[in-house]
């Protein structure tokens, strides 16, 4: 009875795991497009970062040609 059990309870645990990582490899992620700047024209490198502390990314960017405003 023991080893009956035993062998239920494996069987229970694995199927369970193996439904977490099929969920888990087959989520679909959705993204919501933002822009942030139209005419950051000459975009050198962008960067994502918590800079400021407040557990929102901040995005920080350089480019050839500045648009100050």
């Amino acid at each position: 009875m023991k080893f009956e059990l035993k062998y239920y309870r494996h069987c229970l645990l694995t199927f369970a795991l193996l439904s977490m990582a099929v969920q888990v490899c087959f989520a679909q992620i959705e993204f919501t497009e933002h822009t942030i700047a139209g005419d950051f024209y000459g975009a050198w490198s962008v960067y994502a970062a918590d800079i400021d502390g407040d557990g929102d990314m901040d995005v920080l960017g350089a480019a050839y040609e500045a648009d100050d405003r």
